[in-house]
């Protein structure tokens, strides 16, 4: 009896550390609460860093994927490169307050903050969705967060449709 008293209770500490290991992976704040950041450095297309809380953070956009530029991990510009990254820094100059939004993970593999960005603490101004609709970006999800995956998909649709930034024919 005590044998098997002693097996439920390790098991239980088993599955207990797995489940603490995975909340820890996934954000512990209200996910629908805005944090508010200052722009510091526009890296690319779709990624940022930011002032948050009194330390540099880097910021990836969640839901969308721009062409990559030449840089520390790219041996060349990807076709509209350049533009989307010209964009976004024209959109989020230094020092710019921004409302961060997270979704289901905090982090990627790279521990970049994963994140939707707003402009405006009311959400009618929102960074990922504009990149998709003027043709800088294309949708790119990875579960589980797809919080805005329909309207982001419908956006690119008809930036493509429209032959918008990217998609035109140049």
């Amino acid at each position: 009896m005590l044998r098997k008293l002693i097996k439920i209770v390790f098991i239980l500490l088993i599955v207990v550390a797995s489940i603490s290991i995975v909340v820890n992976h996934y954000i512990d704040q209200d996910l629908s609460a805005l944090q508010e950041a200052k722009v510091t450095q526009v890296y690319d297309g779709d990624t940022i860093q930011v002032s948050l809380n009194n330390n540099y953070e880097t910021i990836r956009l969640i839901g969308v994927d721009t062409p990559e530029i030449k840089g520390k991990y790219n041996k060349k510009n990807e076709y509209y490169g350049k533009k989307s990254a010209k964009f976004l820094k024209e959109l989020l100059p230094k020092g710019r307050t921004v409302y961060l939004e997270a979704d289901i993970e905090n982090t990627d593999q790279y521990n970049r903050l994963l994140r939707y960005i707003w402009l405006d603490q009311e959400k009618e101004i929102f960074v990922n969705l504009i990149l998709l609709e003027k043709g800088y970006a294309e949708t790119l999800f990875f579960e589980p967060n797809t919080k805005f995956y329909e309207s982001f998909k419908n956006a690119e649709k008809k930036a493509k449709e429209n032959n918008v930034g990217r998609w035109g024919k140049n």
